[in-house]
């Protein structure tokens, strides 16, 4: 499709290859159906629309290109168990009038572009029950999320989350050497299980749960609140590091520390109800005169 409108109530099933360079695929009662084995290659620089329609992939899907891939009232993309979505572009992907959802079962990858891509979600949701893969750059959420699979960040790549509330289910795992960074005043991002992060950026906003998360490499620290009743672990060879002007909160959890805790910058660190347990060999290093107090809300 390379422009105009492709409509309809029924099932459209791609058994071989699509390209979609311009135009609208429109119709709430409507599906597009890549199958697998089949190709949606998306790509060019004018504007692709999702329109009220589900698009599923089962097969092999291509996003290259600088134009933006946009949903209008309510448009539903279901990447499907074995599917491959691969994002080759920063070029974002907007949403009009009402909401979007992605719902990733296969393998969600941005392959290509080195700066930040934007994702409106703002009325819809990103939900993860496969694979998140992040190989380059860096995957703005800009809605709320839900993971209850994996995710694989590469070296020197983050997935950002800068609003809405977010939940990890138990078993949700982020690894490789990237990072979650969260950093917005209204984030909140709750564990509903054990969870597994490698790297984690807590700039501001709050995590919460009543379960363990368990940060196996490095926790950067520099605002924002670790709440919540469950436990933080920090298992022997993990770095958390604290640092900047702003305060940071630990307000119920346990934190367990077997790694090494580096207490660095000029911002608090405020305890309420919360405990802090140095397990053995695990080191605080203390490196500023900033407060470690009690903070009576």
């Amino acid at each position: 499709a390379t422009g105009g409108t492709l409509n309809g109530t029924g099932t459209l099933t791609v058994a071989d290859s699509m390209v979609w360079t311009g135009g609208t695929m429109a119709d709430a009662a409507g599906v597009t159906t890549i199958a697998a084995g089949g190709t949606l290659e998306i790509s060019g620089t004018s504007q692709k629309t999702l329109q009220s329609r589900t698009l599923n992939n089962a097969g092999t899907a291509t996003w290259s290109g600088t134009g933006v891939l946009s949903s209008q009232s309510g448009g539903v993309i279901n990447n499907l168990a074995g599917g491959l979505f691969d994002i080759q572009t920063d070029a974002n992907l907007a949403r009009f009038n009402n909401s979007l959802a992605i719902n990733n079962a296969g393998t969600f990858r941005k392959s290509a572009g080195t700066g930040t891509q934007y994702f409106d979600l703002s009325s819809g949701s990103f939900t993860n029950s496969g694979l998140l893969e992040v190989q380059t750059g860096t995957l703005h959420l800009y809605g709320p999320t839900f993971h209850s699979g994996t995710a694989s960040l590469a070296t020197n790549t983050t997935v950002l989350l800068t609003s809405y509330t977010h939940s990890m289910a138990s078993g949700a795992a982020f690894s490789g050497d990237g990072f979650l960074v969260i950093n917005g005043g209204g984030v909140t991002l709750t564990m509903d299980g054990a969870v597994s992060l490698e790297n984690l950026s807590l700039i501001s906003g709050t995590l919460n749960g009543a379960n363990t998360l368990t940060i196996s490499k490095a926790l950067s620290w520099t605002g924002g609140t670790l709440g919540g009743t469950g436990v933080r672990s920090l298992p022997v060879g993990a770095v958390a590091t604290l640092s900047g002007t702003a305060a940071k909160s630990l307000i119920g959890p346990t934190m367990n520390n077997a790694g090494t805790f580096v207490f660095g910058g000029t911002g608090e660190l405020l305890l309420y109800n919360g405990t802090f347990n140095n397990l053995a060999g695990g080191v605080f290093d203390y490196q500023t005169d900033a407060n470690i107090r009690d903070w009576d809300l």
